[in-house]
Order: structure tokens, then sequence, then C-alpha cells
């Protein structure tokens, strides 16, 4: 008699896939993580699809992840300004103390 370890993914209470390789399995639940947090971000836009849709844009944009990220690069969200660079101090720009000016 053969021994078969099957990993199976759980989605809102369905079972979505079987593996055989844990690894395998952690990844796609990985994404369906991402795919969830996608879900309820695009949940909140102005414009409003059926919740199929919505599963299915957000599954699109996981798999496509690298290639969204590459989009996005660059984007600040709106009303915030771009932080600063500054050369690294050196001891003469630093602050003396009061009671140690002289």
């Amino acid at each position: 008699m053969a021994v078969e370890i099957r990993y199976v993914v759980v989605r809102a209470g369905r079972e979505t896939m079987t593996f055989t390789d844990k690894k395998t399995a952690d990844a796609y639940d990985r994404k369906l993580e991402a795919v969830d947090r996608l879900c309820e971000l695009m949940a909140g836009a102005s414009v409003k699809v059926d919740e199929d849709t919505l599963d299915a844009l957000a599954m699109h944009l996981a798999d496509h992840a690298v290639d969204v990220v590459q989009c996005l690069k660059g984007l600040r969200p709106a009303g915030k300004q771009p932080a600063k660079k500054t050369s690294p101090t050196t001891s003469s720009d630093q602050p003396v103390p009061m009671d140690r000016a002289g």
C-alpha cells in the first residue's frame, strides 16, 4: 500500500487546489492571501464590479505581481512629499551644546 501526502488549499470553506509539494502549496496560499487583500483594496474603489469579476481581476494582478510592481514603481500617494535626500553630516555640521560653546 502506498501512502501519499497531499496539501489542500482551502479558501472560503472550499478546497481550491491540491498539491503534493508543501512549498508549492504554501506559495499558492500566499497568492490567495494577496488576492484577498487586493479584493479588499479594490472593493473601496468608486467603480463597482461584481464579486466574481473583482476576484478574477485580483487573481490576474497577483499572477502578474512583478509587472504590476514595475508599472507602479516611482509613484507616491497623493499629498505626500518625497523624502529629502541629505548628505552625511560632518562633525562641523553638528550643533554645539550651549554649555560647551566657547
